[in-house]
């Protein structure tokens, strides 16, 4: 009677297995939805428009990543780097939150590349302390090989930036994030999606 119980378990073990090399080693996961199209316009470092198979725009920004804004050190290389990451290419969002201002709060993908990862690996963002673990050990990694931004003294977080804030200050950051508005369950609706933004 072991033996089936084992056989079965192996079989599922193995479905995952070659399930999650065929999405590129991301598996989605478990109450998250998906989102396949082509980057219609970046914005920013962490901010673009992905038009989907149907034709539909959707908002979207990069989950846990925070790249600095354009006026601040770092910010141009960080659109650019997006731009060239995402250009003429399938997008692949995995998400399930709206943020306040309606965006796609997603892992963005690129074949195998995550996409988020990869700016912060490249000093090009921070990860937002609310962020994965493995986010923030990237940041701490570039940190470490003052890569980026981080070949800054002290470079302004851009929550700091878009409230006014242009020199260091002691602790800053320690300092909480600033509040934002409460985040909203995603959908793949077009009722939902297919409005202008």
């Amino acid at each position: 009677m072991m033996r089936p119980l084992f056989l079965v378990g192996f079989l599922v073990a193995l479905s995952l297995a070659l399930v999650r090399r065929a999405h590129g080693g991301a598996l989605r996961p478990h109450g998250w939805l998906e989102l396949i199209g082509r980057a219609a316009r970046v914005v920013d470092g962490n901010n673009f428009r992905l038009l989907d198979g149907k034709g539909v725009e959707h908002q979207v920004r990069l989950l846990g990543a925070e790249t600095p804004e354009l006026s601040q050190p770092y910010g141009l290389q960080a659109k650019k780097f997006l731009e060239k990451a995402l250009a003429d290419r399938e997008v692949r969002i995995v998400h399930r939150f709206f943020d306040g201002r309606g965006r796609l709060l997603g892992r963005v993908y690129v074949g195998k590349q995550w996409i988020n990862l990869q700016l912060v690996e490249k000093g090009l963002a921070w990860a937002r302390p609310d962020s994965s673990a493995e986010l923030r050990r990237a940041m701490e990694k570039a940190r470490v090989a003052k890569m980026g931004l981080w070949s800054r003294e002290h470079p302004i977080p851009p929550w700091f930036w878009r409230r006014g804030s242009r020199v260091y200050r002691e602790g800053m950051e320690d300092a909480p994030l600033p509040r934002e508005m409460p985040y909203a369950p995603s959908s793949n609706d077009r009722v939902l999606l297919g409005v202008g933004y």
